[in-house]
């Protein structure tokens, strides 16, 4: 356990017990814990009145963490023992949530599955969600349509969603920002037409399977125009 400065705590889960977890309690005051590895129940941490702000790292439990009631930031990353989001949901204090895999996953097109994000549409007070690389087994993206008071939502590296989970979440989402709630937005990194038309590419939100991602939109304007409609039709339905 290393202590760098008296707002903010790194703690090595691995050799961490539930005692030394309360014992932080009488720690200078912590706005902000990074646990890594944890193997133990979260929940002596709800003994730290000004804890604000969770980093969880390849933690093997996320068991005590609905006790965690003073957060209102909370980042998951790297988690492939964790199945279930559930104590997630019971946080309805949480602004923020970050919930990703490492970036071996984004080389491989590799997913982490879930049970559900259906304890994510609990989370009401939430203003900003960040999903990378994680996939649900029930239920897709329809509980955080739930979520009306997001302002920033960001959703990548899953390619099993479509059109119709991405346009329908836009739907359901009408004041929240994100590229994953547009038919498409600009791919500067991905450089100009290779047309040869020197424009900037853009990079389609769920283009159809099999079909390219990136595209150039004057030299595939009517492609990208087919998509437009289709997203439109989607958001406007109903």
């Amino acid at each position: 356990m290393g202590i760098a400065r008296a707002e903010r705590i790194v703690v090595d889960g691995a050799r961490c017990t539930e005692r030394e977890l309360r014992a932080l309690a009488s720690a200078p005051p912590a706005t902000h814990l990074q646990v890594s590895r944890l193997r133990v129940s979260l929940a002596g941490l709800a003994d730290l009145p000004h804890l604000q702000d969770l980093h969880l790292v390849d933690p093997g439990t996320l068991e005590g963490l609905e006790r965690l009631q003073q957060l209102v930031s909370l980042t998951v990353y790297c988690f492939p023992k964790i199945h279930s989001l559930s104590p997630i949901g019971s946080l309805t204090n949480l602004k923020t949530l970050l919930v990703s895999t490492p970036p071996g996953y984004d080389a491989g097109r590799k997913c982490h599955r879930v049970e559900s994000l259906e304890p994510l549409g609990r989370l009401g007070d939430l203003e900003a969600l960040t999903l990378r690389g994680v996939l649900p087994d029930q239920g897709r993206l329809d509980a955080l349509r739930a979520l009306k008071g997001l302002r920033q939502l960001a959703i990548t590296h899953v390619y099993a969603f479509g059109i119709d989970d991405y346009a329908g979440l836009a739907r359901a989402l009408p004041n929240t920002s994100g590229h994953c709630l547009q038919p498409y937005y600009e791919a500067h990194w991905t450089g100009t037409c290779r047309h040869g038309c020197g424009r900037a590419r853009v990079a389609l939100t769920a283009p159809p399977p099999r079909s390219p991602r990136m595209l150039c939109p004057d030299c595939d304007r009517a492609r990208l125009e087919r998509h437009v409609a289709a997203w439109m039709a989607i958001v406007n339905a109903g």
